[in-house]
């Protein structure tokens, strides 16, 4: 595929989802990122059959996904997306949320 051949503003494409990447991106990022201020709190949506879906990762329509995330599952297909920030509370609870349930995903293994 040449890239420079793709129609990026109607380029369809396929998301993912993983809680630990979720964490990881959402929750943990430091506030620089190669000498680039990063924001916490930010949550990538997707909208699919009418509804917006948190996604982690996104490819191409069609070509495999680069992150090994064992907890990686595909959400759909879609163009449009949307970004939304959590505010510091938010991220409060959901740090702890999500920490829960990782720990209680360890202890069934």
């Amino acid at each position: 595929m040449n890239l420079e051949d793709i129609d990026w503003k109607n380029q369809e494409w396929d998301f993912y989802y993983s809680d630990k990447q979720f964490l990881f991106i959402t929750v943990l990022t430091p506030p620089m990122i190669g000498g680039r201020l990063e924001k916490r709190g930010r949550v990538t949506q997707v909208k699919i059959n009418g509804k917006w879906k948190t996604f982690t990762e996104r490819v191409l329509k069609g070509e495999v996904h680069q992150s090994n995330f064992e907890d990686q599952v595909f959400v759909g297909t879609g163009k449009k997306t949307r970004e939304i920030y959590l505010s510091d509370d938010e991220l409060n609870r959901l740090a702890i949320t999500m920490g829960r349930k990782m720990g209680h995903e360890r202890r069934k293994k």
